[in-house]
């Protein structure tokens, strides 16, 4: 309850402080004395245009700001579409203002772009592309670009790094429009300091035919492109770390990142063993900040990786990037589950309904090692002002071990008996290779919208695992057939190839000056095959040389897929949309060989696409959109031939031929409104799927816990999500707050069938979210949250209650910067799980903190940080599905400290001619 209440006084007085402003206000009038309505009023300082607060006009011309008292050179600017600019310089603010009536200049022409505030804008929107100035939003020298975007108006992040802004996901983060390492931006996230960028861009991600003709992005995903300072530009900065501490737990990672006009190379390297790839986090360093994620951590990760990117301009018109990565991994962990399977029941000899669920209580110790090489380019080529030509290549080569031991018993859930019990051991090795290559090209016709585009792509993988495998199963005499035992001891060789390409030409006919007819002809093909061989153990040989033929077998599937499609496109200022038609004529050829014996299956589809998007712009901060699409997935080979699989004693597998596709029918409507004036917005979107002729098992459970399995399609599963965000962005003088509000529901029916009789589970999930983050200028920063998750399921069969889970976290996240020179940072969270077994613990705190000291302005850091302090982690969690739920802890990271020394480089203003 302490904790709760520090969370309390904490909101208590930061709401305080921020109540303790004075107002500043005045009227907007044209130069015939009308009342000017929606007219940007924005007050910035006069040093640095650094956002103190904005607001609009109403229908009388009024406005006000309520801001917190400011001794400094003030600038107060406003702006509107029809209007000239107003600029007025304050020497301060430190009581209640009323400015009078402002008197604004008729502008005489339109501009293409909508300027939010005048001067050095904050915020600027420029027909699809919404512009952030990061200087207005500056926190911490020391900060990198992922503190920078959590400080924006609209735009959040969670744990996992995803960036959603007004509502939609960021899939592409650019530098100077260009690739940085990876497109998602994970390393430039980490990597790059907040210091040396200029412009946030952020727009619906293009395609490379939107990008070259100008037209608007019509995708439901946006792209980030992030533009570096010109004094920046010229340079190398980067930062070097490495600390040792207790339990042998050791980091070190260092970035170097070297830019000089259009020509980037940047270096990072990565080694440690406290469960982190590549992460540098401006306060724990690679520990990151890891209160959003308490108890999802499985094992204990040593992490070592390397990448190296270089960017440049070829010439005027082309461009070249290369990245080349590695990493070497190795993880430890050790399990402990209890799982309950679902099984309908059965009337006894009493006619009472009886319970036939079991119960699996198993351990288990796993060790693994992941070693990959992966070397990509991005090449464009332009051949004139209306040409590209793309080429992605991508090449790698990996190797991994993988050892375990299981132990497993299972009980007859209602009378608690033991039915099975198993112990196994494995060890498998395994290397694979894989090159993949996008090639695109796009030729702009005429100037009336003519154009072709073309692609071809390929996907080729190879993969090669050896397995020895030593397994006994008892299966005790519940079904009266008396006690069985089966012991193996195997060598396991699998080969596997997947080759995939892909290629389609695309012409574009405008009709109109804003609708395009579309025709495009897409071919694909995926040829995949499969090897097992299975080798009994030889006793007299001391070797695996006795082929197991019920074991092995051969595989080969051939899927060709040929489409013609006929679209639309409508792109205005303000309405954009699309319709796709189209069959899909499709030949599966799928053949396997076991026991001696040859199975063939060869099945023709012909398929409807249809694809719709639509997005109606209601102004610059409001939008509507309705997406819909059809999607087919087709059942593989093992899924379809009737071939069992008795690799596990307990668990057999057979195909059924009989399957069909399964089509999903998606559908996503979303509304979005973000003032970016007042920095407040909200947005609503919901998707729902629904199956046509899924793929669900079919799996028939005997007495003694044995399991076989088959495929069926069943229709009418749905899945349902519905998810509101609201966020609000205050500034008063130093003090900065941001709020975020949110909240998921989502429902749906799963089917399944087991022992003939049909389970439908209909599953609920809420999960509110409540974020504040209170920043006092560079001083000291605060995020408090709580995101409690509500779980549960219903069920068709009346032998089965409800089940349902309830976990909530509430965490407070403080950094201060005082005194001068001096970091504190704490990460302090707790996390309870109410519905897990008895033997796993169900709540604990989680408190990081960071003690720093800075020397020589900045360039060194040293660092003291202990990971858990109050040693209390834990790695449980439930896990609900239609037929099982399943409790399990993990090995997780506990209590150790680090004393860390880091280095900070930069130097900027190079000679171009050095």
């Amino acid at each position: 309850m302490k904790f709760y209440f520090y969370i309390l006084t904490f909101l208590f007085f930061s709401g305080y402080v921020y109540g303790q402003r004075i107002l500043v206000r005045g009227t907007i009038k044209d130069s015939s004395g009308v009342a000017i309505e929606s007219a940007k009023i924005t007050l910035s300082y006069a040093k640095d245009s650094m956002l103190i607060e904005s607001a609009k006009s109403n229908l009388r011309g009024e406005w006000n700001l309520a801001i917190q008292p400011v001794k400094l050179p003030l600038s107060l600017s406003i702006s509107h579409d029809l209007y000239d600019n107003y600029t007025q310089n304050i020497d301060s603010l430190t009581d209640n203002v009323n400015l009078g009536t402002i008197q604004l200049k008729n502008r005489s022409f339109f501009l293409d772009e909508v300027v939010i505030t005048s001067s050095i804008s904050p915020i600027t929107v420029k027909n699809d592309t919404i512009e952030f100035n990061a200087s207005s939003f500056k926190g911490n020298k020391n900060e990198n670009l992922t503190a920078l975007l959590k400080k924006l108006p609209g735009i959040e992040i969670d744990n996992q790094n995803t960036i959603i802004f007004n509502g939609k996901k960021v899939n592409e983060i650019l530098v100077d429009g260009k690739t940085f390492f990876d497109s998602d931006g994970t390393i430039a996230l980490q990597n790059l300091p907040a210091d040396i960028i200029d412009k946030i861009q952020l727009s619906d991600t293009k395609t490379e035919a939107e990008k070259i003709s100008g037209e608007r992005g019509s995708g439901e995903n946006i792209s980030i492109n992030l533009t570096i300072k010109k004094n920046k530009n010229n340079g190398y900065f980067g930062k070097l770390l490495g600390g040792y501490g207790s339990e042998k737990r050791y980091e070190s990672n260092g970035a170097i990142n070297y830019f000089r006009e259009k020509q980037k190379i940047s270096l990072f390297g990565s080694f440690n063993n406290i469960n982190s790839g590549y992460h540098s986090d401006p306060i724990f360093d690679t520990m990151g900040r890891s209160i959003y994620s308490t108890g999802t951590n499985s094992g204990i990760t040593e992490n070592k990786s390397f990448g190296i990117s270089y960017m440049d301009s070829l010439n005027k018109n082309d461009d070249l990037t290369l990245n080349y990565q590695t990493s070497d991994n190795s993880s430890t962990n050790k399990t402990e589950s209890r799982k309950t399977t679902l099984i309908p029941g059965q009337n006894n000899t009493n006619n009472d309904l009886q319970n036939n669920s079991y119960i699996s209580e198993s351990s288990g110790n796993t060790d693994y090692i992941n070693k990959n090489h992966n070397l990509s380019a991005i090449i464009k080529i332009r051949p004139g002002d209306n040409a590209l030509l793309s080429l992605s290549p991508n090449i790698g080569i990996g190797s991994d071990t993988n050892s375990s031991i299981k132990r497993q018993k299972t009980f007859n859930k209602e009378h608690n008996e033991l039915i099975n019990e198993s112990n196994s051991f494995q060890v498998n090795t395994g290397k694979n290779f894989f090159f993949s290559n996008r090639s695109y090209y796009y030729k702009k016709l005429d100037n009336k919208g003519r154009a072709i585009s073309g692609t071809l792509n390929n996907d080729n993988r190879s993969d090669e695992n050896n397995t020895l495998y030593e397994s006994t199963a008892i299966i005790y005499a519940m079904d009266g057939n008396g006690t069985g035992y089966e012991t193996r001891n195997q060598k396991r060789e699998n080969q596997t190839t997947n080759n995939q390409y892909h290629s389609n030409i695309n012409y574009f006919q405008p009709i109109g000056d804003s609708l395009n007819l579309k025709i495009t002809i897409d071919y694909s093909s995926k040829i995949s095959r499969n090897s097992k061989q299975v080798y009994d153990y030889n006793t007299a040989q001391n070797n695996y040389t006795v082929l197991n033929d019920s074991l092995s077998n051969s595989l080969k599937s051939i899927i060709n897929t040929l489409s013609p499609i006929i679209g639309a496109e409508l792109k205005q200022k303000k309405t954009s949309g699309s319709l796709e038609l189209g069959s899909s004529f499709v030949t599966l050829n799928n053949k396997v060989t076991s026991v001696g014996e040859t199975h063939s299956l060869i099945k023709k589809y012909v398929l409807p696409i249809i694809q719709f998007n639509f997005v109606q712009r209601i102004s610059d901060s409001k939008s509507l959109s309705l997406r819909y699409r059809l999607n087919t997935v087709f059942p593989n080979t093992l899924q379809l031939l009737p071939i069992p699989d008795f690799g596990n004693t307990l668990y057999t597998v057979i195909g059924n031929p009989n399957l069909d596709p399964t089509q999903t029918n998606t559908v996503n409507l979303a509304y979005r409104n973000y003032d970016f004036v007042r920095k407040t917005g909200y947005s609503l979107y919901t998707t729902a799927y629904f199956n046509k002729n899924q793929i669900i098992n079919y799996t028939e459970i005997d007495l003694n816990g044995r399991q076989t399995t088959t495929y069926k399609n069943v229709s009418g599963s749905y899945h349902t999500s519905i998810n509101f965000n609201w966020n609000k962005y205050i500034k008063a003088g130093f003090h900065s707050y941001k709020f975020d509000f949110g909240l998921n529901y989502s429902f749906g029916r799963q089917k399944s069938f087991t022992n003939g009789k049909l389970l439908e589970s209909y599953n609920n999930n809420i999960s509110p979210s409540m974020i504040l983050i209170y920043d006092i200028g560079t001083k000291a920063s605060f995020t408090a949250g709580y995101k409690p998750n509500f779980q549960w399921q219903n069920y068709n069969l009346p032998e089965f209650s409800s089940n349902a889970n309830i976990n909530q976290r509430i965490f407070l996240q403080t950094t201060s910067y005082w005194p001068r020179n001096l970091i504190i940072g704490n990460d302090i969270a707790y996390s309870y799980t109410t519905r897990v077994s008895q033997r796993f613990q169900k709540g604990f705190y989680l408190w990081n903190t960071s003690i720093g000291y800075q020397l020589f302005n900045g360039k060194v850091l040293l660092k003291m940080k202990a990971y858990d302090l109050l040693n209390q982690n834990i790695g449980t969690q439930r896990t609900i599905t239609a037929t099982e739920i399943t409790d399990q802890s993990n090995t997780i990271l506990k209590r150790f400290f680090l004393f860390s020394l880091v280095i900070n480089i930069e130097k900027f203003g190079l000679e171009n001619n050095k």
